[in-house]
């Protein structure tokens, strides 16, 4: 066999894989971005009040 044949049957092959890969890459990335975008937690309002602390605030919202 001639290193020409050796090479093509390298091209071909390195092609043909190179498609299946491409191919099958598309319904994984699609699988993936099902949904759309995660849903925000809804958000709270605290009004700052005189005596409030770091600490108390953040043992009110932990």
């Amino acid at each position: 066999m001639g290193r020409t044949r050796v090479r093509r049957r390298r091209l071909t092959a390195l092609c043909v894989a190179a498609g299946l890969a491409a191919v099958l890459s598309g319904p994984v990335a699609n699988a993936v971005g099902v949904g759309g975008a995660p849903e925000e937690p809804p958000s709270r309002t605290y009004v700052v009040r005189p005596g409030d602390t770091l600490w108390s605030l953040a043992a009110r919202f932990a």
